[in-house]
């Protein structure tokens, strides 16, 4: 057996060192995710380099082992061919590259490559190998015209892979330096047939370990040293579908609004008109029932109300008017509405709020959330007395509403401002309800600026402690009489809402005049050729919505002065008042709000 020279030891070492790299990347990848296509193609390429150096190894061994050296160069031509293969389908599964380049060397990898293998084995591409004269352990390859064709293809493949990585850079956050693997390999091609033959250096075995460095590398970057990458992509995907969802159940709550509150409109607004005697007069027997009716249908206003408050809290659109609220009256509003009950419970209630300062809140929602508080402890108090007190603290209106109820255990206090909770959630339970009033009660209270907590004990009574802003009352109002006809103008699609609003206003006013529009355009048209005093609009109406006609409104010199009350089961404070509007208006429409609106309107505006 011959020697080995000094140039088959280093190309020796170079291929037995490449192959370690390979086989260790190998198994690193695939012990990753081994049914990740990803890791399967890296796995294989890094298997096909492998065995490119082992057999160049074997190669180096041809002349001490006596071998056949054209079955050798076969098979390294042969794994060389795999490697290249598996890198294309390694990086382009990558970077998921589908461009036309990519297309044609694909044609190339499946089609060409077995081909030239096959005209290969077949003897076609070479006509023999010769050794080399200096002792190096050299082995000279003499092409046919078809051997120099498949050279020249691969290496134009190659130079086009290395192209098409680099345009495909970004595609992948860890597969931007893709394109030095196939660059490295051209690399080492054009060393070994310009320059080994002067350096002896096997710079082609070195190119390929940096190849197989930068695959792995980009790899392993992806699913071993960042593993956050791929949860952070899923869940910035997982926040865009959760916003586009939050953006539909808005959308479907503003419309199924409108929906319940419209026919609810009529049904509470007829029914208050009947039992106020607008159609004539009820015996006692049908004003017991058709307050029941009434007393009822409000209930279910309410149910659907906290509903959409909370959708409308969730999704960041609850939108606050502050002005100048009269604590003192507020109170008592609430006090007037809850009398009923007390009187039913025989409660005492203890006020002392009568000094309270006025506060600078949203006043429909101020008066929500002292509802929801004092009904609480009229709903949860069966005896004794419930204290209400009022007074400047700071910058603040400090309210303590104080009971004698049922109280709270001290393990459930914490959940009574959350969604959907109450302390007692069995199916055998007393007390009904959503469990939204005191959750929606918070929100409103921290939306204001103000804050709110309890106190409880169980079979005593329960506190509720809250700070809304103060401000100082205005001292004067400018006020002027109306000098021609007051005339109202509604301007909405509903012929029910139509109807209802005439009778509502010409029945406390019948010196009003009242005019009606079906849709947005014609109550533009009406509004030039009337000039009413007033104009109640619709929002959600086809072809020109409220917004549309508020903003025609505002355009008009003529008509931008008249005031502008929104009556819609839309509730956008905010949107209303950067349009122009004067108030908001919830259907279905209290009787009493919508006069004390319009006749403060008509008058001082």
């Amino acid at each position: 057996m011959n020697s080995l020279s000094t140039t088959s030891m280093i190309v020796i070492v170079a291929n037995l060192g490449t192959a370690i790299i390979s086989i260790s990347l190998m198994l690193l990848v695939f012990w990753q995710n081994p049914r990740h296509r990803v890791n399967q193609t890296f796995a294989f390429t890094m298997l096909a380099l492998a065995s490119f150096n082992f057999i160049n190894i074997l190669g180096r061994l041809i002349d001490p082992f006596k071998l056949d050296p054209a079955p050798v160069f076969y098979s390294s031509n042969t794994a060389y061919a795999l490697f290249i293969m598996g890198m294309f389908y390694f990086a382009t599964t990558f970077t998921q590259a589908n461009s036309r380049l990519a297309y044609w060397l694909n044609f190339f990898v499946w089609v060409a490559i077995p081909l030239t293998t096959f005209l290969m084995w077949g003897g076609y591409s070479d006509n023999g190998f010769v050794q080399a004269n200096d002792n190096s352990g050299d082995y000279a390859t003499r092409y046919t015209a078809i051997g120099y064709l498949i050279f020249v293809l691969t290496f134009l493949a190659l130079i086009a892979t290395t192209i098409l990585f680099y345009q495909n850079r970004k595609n992948s956050p860890h597969g931007r330096t893709l394109w030095l693997a196939p660059a490295a390999v051209v690399v080492g091609v054009i060393w070994i047939f310009l320059l080994w033959r002067i350096t002896r250096i096997p710079m082609n075995t070195f190119a390929l370990a940096f190849n197989a460095f930068i695959l792995g590398r980009a790899v392993l970057m992806d699913q071993i040293f960042d593993p956050l990458t791929r949860l952070s992509n899923e869940l910035r995907i997982k926040n865009r579908e959760l916003e586009e969802t939050n953006r539909l159940k808005s959308q479907f709550m503003a419309n199924i609004s409108h929906e319940l509150r419209t026919p609810l409109n009529s049904i509470i607004g007829y029914t208050d008109l009947v039992t106020h005697g607008v159609y004539g007069d009820l015996n006692d027997k049908q004003q017991d029932r058709l307050d029941k009716v009434l007393r009822n249908g409000k209930h279910l206003l309410g149910l659907i109300n906290d509903i959409l408050d909370i959708s409308r809290i969730q999704a960041g659109q609850m939108a606050l008017t502050p002005e100048t609220v009269e604590t003192v009256n507020l109170i008592e509003e609430v006090l007037t509405v809850l009398t009923p009950q007390i009187q039913e419970k025989n409660l005492k209630i203890i006020g002392e709020f009568h000094q309270a300062p006025p506060m600078f809140v949203d006043k429909t929602r101020a008066y929500q959330i002292l509802l929801n508080i004092i009904g609480n402890a009229v709903k949860f108090t069966h005896k004794g007395a419930i204290r209400i007190m009022a007074e400047a603290q700071g910058n603040d209106v400090y309210f303590e509403i104080e009971d004698t109820g049922i109280g709270i255990p001290a393990d459930k206090q914490d959940i009574v401002f959350e969604q959907f909770r109450q302390v007692d959630s069995t199916s055998t339970r007393q007390y009904g309800g959503t469990g939204l009033g005191m959750p929606i009660t918070k929100r409103l209270v921290e939306l204001s600026s103000g804050s709110i907590w309890l106190k409880s004990q169980l079979h005593v009574g329960t506190t509720f402690y809250v700070k809304l802003p103060q401000r100082t009352p205005l001292l004067s109002s400018t006020t002027q009489s109306a000098n021609h006809q007051t005339k109202i103008l509604v301007i909405d699609d509903s012929l029910d809402v139509q109807l209802m609003l005439r009778d509502i206003i010409t029945h406390a006013h019948p010196e009003f005049e009242v005019y009606i529009a079906n849709s947005g355009r014609e109550g533009l048209r009406r509004a030039k050729e009337l000039q009413p005093s007033l104009i109640t609009l619709d929002i959600m109406m086809p072809s020109m919505d409220g917004w549309q006609v508020l903003q025609a409104l505002q355009r008009d010199a003529s008509l931008a002065t008249i005031p502008v009350v929104i009556i819609s089961a839309i509730d956008n404070h905010d949107l209303a008042a950067r349009f122009g509007a004067a108030t908001v208006l919830t259907k279905p429409i209290d009787q009493t709000t919508l006069l004390n609106t319009l006749a403060n309107l008509v008058v001082v505006y």
